[in-house]
Order: C-alpha cells, then structure tokens, then sequence
C-alpha cells in the first residue's frame, strides 16, 4: 500500500507534505534530519509466516503545531489472496508531544 502524511497550520488551510524531524524504521536507530514526505510511500507491509506476523512499522517525529492527516491507498498483494486476507490491518499510531507548563499552549 501507499501513504503520505499531510500537514496543515489551522482549519481551513491548504494540506501539504508533512516536515518530519527524525524517523525510525522496524524499531531500528532513530534517524535524525530533515525531510519532507513523499507523496507515495510504499509500506511493503508486514507478511505471515511460521511464527506468527512479522509487522513493518516507520515511525515519524513531528515538531510543527497544527493538523496532520495520513492518506492512504488500498492494502493490496500476494497475502490478500490468501486464507489469512482476514488478518490484514493497517492503522496510524500517533500522539501528542510530551509538555509540561504549558497549559495554554494546548496539543504540541
């Protein structure tokens, strides 16, 4: 499947790439730097196999106030032929920054 991450300052903006500050792939070291999102990522997903799923996850870093939407394609590939079609799932995990003081300043 494809995804992009999209980025607006307030309601009613214009959506654009979204500006990640650091990444990480399959929990592996965080990658610190600057990047715009692509505008067709592919997710090559995560497979079963012997002992169980296997799951692919990128994790983004976001430090930019405002509304950040994921877009995606339909899942697709050899699984989605299979008698395990069933147990494919995709879903964005996100959150807000960590803050302490800052009442009024609302989600980061």
């Amino acid at each position: 499947m494809y995804y992009t991450i999209q980025y607006r300052a307030t309601q009613g903006a214009s959506w654009s790439q979204a500006v990640y500050y650091q990444f990480s792939n399959n929990g592996g070291a965080i990658t610190v730097g600057t990047g715009t999102m692509g505008v067709a990522n592919y997710l090559n997903g995560s497979y079963f196999g012997a002992a169980g799923a296997v799951d692919y996850k990128t994790k983004f870093w976001f430090n930019v106030p405002g509304e950040y939407r994921v877009l995606t394609s339909f899942v697709q590939g050899q699984i989605c032929s299979t008698s395990d079609s069933d147990k494919v799932r995709f879903f964005p995990d996100f959150g807000d920054g960590n803050y302490t003081g800052q009442c009024s300043l609302g989600p980061l």
